[in-house]
């Protein structure tokens, strides 16, 4: 008899056929420890991780559980619930496949309090709290967090906790919720144009440096929101005195305009959003450890103004805490080619200033610093951080 189990049998994987005549895929397919259709999820299950589709397998196990569940097999339940576990963990995908990494971290999180791993659920539920993405997955992760500092284990509706997801779904499990939320809270994060800039064009500099001077002619130039150069100004003036202000300010804001455009306008191609994000949160993760131990202001890591506020001095500055985040973006392809233009209009900018010799090294610096938080705001503005205007 044929064991082969997914959703198409039209043809397998080497990598499936293989799994197929192990003796472990067998025993799991005809398996008396949960019911049939669990069985069935399971086996199908290993072949998606054989087939390198691990995340997914992650899904089949998380159905097994489910099948398990509506059989009252808790030992079952558990048992399945764990190889989700280990197969979501294996993946590296921090979303599952969902539609952004708060309800992948809301999934995972759940699968840990429903097996009574109480500490670890706690923390994935903070980074999910944490975690850019929609409000349905927010209160899913509010629900599941209550429940699990209650050391509560048990299945749940979220109708029961009288703030039911949708109408029509108010019977539905927390985990069996998460796979149909749309993600409606994305914001529009590309301000202005469309990417103009790219690496393709940037092999002709010519053409790529005349692409960006037509961008700044353009009455389509993507600018800051009021909120962004509010954020901007504000955070110039911790590293600019108030005379150098007044000296230089339409100097500095113009800078800082100029490579808050060029960051809209580019592709960022090669930027993995999930990545940047994670060592984001590390970084004010480790600066509000370091700030509980000094006794100082404490930041809350639910506030936008205190997210985007020390992330920008850590993309700008040389704290320790963005070490990783600030590697990560300026070995960027991108960052590169921004570069280049802040080379090219750092000079324009000296040519034009009116600025007397011995002010010009420090009118350089305050250039170089008013380009990287406009870079810094523009990318944070990109990843969904700075929150629309009013």
């Amino acid at each position: 008899m044929c064991s082969y189990t997914s959703w198409t049998i039209a043809e397998a994987s080497l990598g499936a056929r293989q799994v197929v005549k192990s003796e472990k895929y067998r025993s799991t397919v005809t398996s008396q420890n949960v019911p049939e259709l669990a069985a069935r999820f399971l086996a199908a299950a290993a072949i998606a991780e054989a087939d390198r589709r691990t995340a997914e397998g992650g899904w089949l196990a998380l159905r097994a559980a489910w099948a398990c569940d509506d059989e009252e097999n808790l030992a079952g339940s558990a048992l399945c619930r764990e190889r989700a576990l280990e197969r979501f963990r294996r993946s590296g995908d921090r979303s599952l496949g969902c539609p952004d990494r708060k309800t992948g971290h809301a999934v995972v999180a759940d699968v840990l309090r429903r097996i009574g791993r109480f500490g670890e659920a706690l923390d994935e539920y903070d980074l999910g709290l944490l975690a850019h993405g929609n409000d349905q997955a927010h209160r899913v992760l509010e629900v599941g967090r209550r429940l699990t500092l209650a050391e509560d284990a048990k299945q749940h509706t979220l109708g029961e906790q009288d703030a039911p997801l949708h109408k029509h779904d108010d019977r539905k499990t927390l985990e069996e919720t998460l796979p149909l939320l749309e993600d409606k809270s994305e914001p529009d994060v590309r301000r202005g144009v469309a990417p103009v800039l790219n690496a393709e064009l940037f092999r002709d500099q010519e053409a790529y440096n005349e692409a960006a001077n037509n961008l700044l002619m353009s009455a389509e130039r993507p600018r800051p929101s009021p909120l962004v150069t509010t954020a901007g100004a504000n955070l110039l003036s911790r590293l600019v005195n108030d005379k150098e202000q007044k000296r230089w300010a339409e100097d500095i804001l113009e800078v800082f305009g100029v490579a808050y455009a060029f960051v809209q306008a580019e592709s960022w191609d090669a930027l993995d959003r999930n990545r940047a994000e994670k060592l984001m949160n590390e970084g004010l993760e480790a600066v509000r450890q370091q700030r509980l131990r000094t006794d100082d202001e404490p930041i809350s890591l639910q506030d936008p103004d205190n997210r985007v506020t020390n992330t920008a001095l850590g993309l700008v500055g040389e704290h320790q805490a963005f070490a990783a985040l600030r590697s990560y973006v300026y070995e960027q392809p991108t960052h590169n080619r921004l570069e280049h233009l802040r080379e090219i209009y750092q000079l324009a900018g000296i040519a034009m200033g009116d600025v007397k010799r011995r002010h010009m090294d420090r009118f350089q610096q305050i250039q170089l610093v008013a380009w990287r938080f406009g870079v810094a705001l523009g990318l944070l503005d990109l990843l969904g951080e700075v929150p629309e205007s009013p």
